[in-house]
């Protein structure tokens, strides 16, 4: 299937509507770009968590419908707030050597190293804008913060990131904090509580 999700034309649209056909393993979206009429489609599940875990949740995938393939970006994956599960997508179409704005996930590597410094890494930017063509895209921007560190901090401008994608977030922006694990508990931490109770409030 590679990153190729198959969809079907969906014609109800309520709440109800989505609400029943997400009990029945499918997902609604929404289709629109390129000065094209917008469309409500629907994706099988199974196929939707199968090529998000391959291109990410801003990747750029194939859209099977009616015979044709749409290349499209996602552009919006929304979630239950409580299950965390998958309850509607945005996709956007594109052309493939049109360059176009979208977000990329960060996340850190080399973590382990830090533990010789009693020190985490702590993200402060969790996604990054960037412009590109489709095919440029990356899954994610990998920041490696081996052998940081505490108080250290990584900015936009101190990884490496392709020439052919163009960052449109401010370069200085702070992404990753390395910072020592009792600062790091004492600002997490909420106050313990203690009740005190008094002999005399105790009944036998």
């Amino acid at each position: 299937m590679g990153n190729t999700l198959h969809a079907d034309k969906r014609f109800h649209i309520t709440k109800g509507d989505n609400k029943r056909l997400r009990k029945s393993g499918k997902i609604p979206a929404i289709l629109y770009g390129l000065k094209e009429s917008s469309m409500l489609v629907e994706f099988a599940e199974l196929d939707v968590y199968d090529v998000i875990k391959r291109v990410g949740e801003h990747g750029v995938i194939d859209i099977e419908l009616d015979g044709k393939n749409e290349k499209s970006l996602i552009k919006e994956v929304q979630r239950d707030p409580v299950t965390k599960k998958i309850i509607h997508i945005d996709l956007q179409r594109v052309k493939e050597n049109e360059k176009i704005k979208t977000k990329v996930p960060v996340i850190v590597k080399g973590e382990d190293t830090l533990k010789n410094y009693d020190a985490i890494a702590q993200i402060e930017k969790d996604e990054i804008e960037i412009e590109c063509i489709p095919s440029k895209i990356p899954n994610c921007i990998a920041v490696d913060v081996s052998y940081r560190h505490p108080n250290e901090r990584i900015r936009i401008k101190d990884i490496e990131i392709a020439n052919e994608i163009s960052v449109l977030d401010d370069l200085n922006s702070v992404i990753v904090s390395v910072k020592h694990i009792k600062d790091h508990t004492s600002q997490t931490e909420t106050p313990q509580v203690i009740e005190v109770v008094y002999q005399e409030d105790i009944t036998p």
